[in-house]
């Protein structure tokens, strides 16, 4: 299962937010941690409503608003035992948004737009190599204009992606080099190479070896 996927909440304990004290100063005072959180609201038959802090029996923690039946709604943060963390908007109990960021164990990240539970519209996924994408996203996958910066070959793919891949654009490598043409599988397949410190103009397709061979003429 994936880091970001939410299972049915587990039996937990529902609280409200501790209230902020303030000195003769208009200081904030520090509050004593061993003080118990109040109860939260709960409706008729026992289930949480409102506004609070939800603490799960798995060692998870919600904080934000519940609608009625228990459903998550607005903005709010989850914090997961292992580590991984979403904070953003909540629609019908699940990840929903144009600006929801969701922190991964790794430390690897995903900022953006969020439909259904799913990494969907414009968004960052910075990944914990230190390689960046930022662009468009359907379904948990790229799809459609992104740029890939690759931090160990300082290389960028910028284009069209389709299910993930890249799939039509720009390779631009770290000397200023670009390759145009079509991908897959996230190889280059056939186009053109410029290369920038001489401007020669090249144009072929690269073998199965993954050996560029040129066509004439270009």
């Amino acid at each position: 299962m994936a880091d970001d996927d939410e299972e049915a909440p587990p039996p937990c304990t529902w609280k409200k937010e501790r209230e902020k004290v303030f000195n003769e100063d208009g200081e904030e005072e520090e509050a004593d941690p061993d003080d118990e959180l109040p109860d939260a609201e709960r409706d008729e038959n026992g289930v949480p409503i409102g506004k609070g802090i939800m603490f799960y029996s798995n060692g998870d923690r919600f904080e934000g608003t519940v609608i009625a039946g228990g459903i998550r709604a607005g903005p709010a943060k989850y914090t997961f035992k292992n580590g991984a963390s979403y904070e953003g908007g909540y629609k019908e109990n699940v990840k929903d948004g144009p600006a929801g960021k969701f922190v991964y164990p790794d430390k690897s990240s995903y900022e953006g737009c969020w439909v259904a539970d799913k990494k969907t519209g414009e968004g960052v996924y910075k990944y914990a190599s230190g390689d960046v994408y930022k662009g468009s996203w359907s379904n948990d996958c790229k799809q459609g204009q992104g740029s890939y910066f690759f931090k160990a070959s300082k290389s960028t793919f910028m284009g069209e992606w389709a299910k993930g891949h890249f799939v039509k654009g720009e390779w631009i490598l770290k000397d200023g080099t670009i390759f145009k043409g079509t991908f897959k599988n996230n190889n280059p397949l056939e186009g053109t190479f410029t290369f920038a410190k001489t401007g020669n103009v090249v144009c072929g397709k690269f073998d199965k070896k993954g050996f560029f061979v040129e066509n004439t003429p270009c």
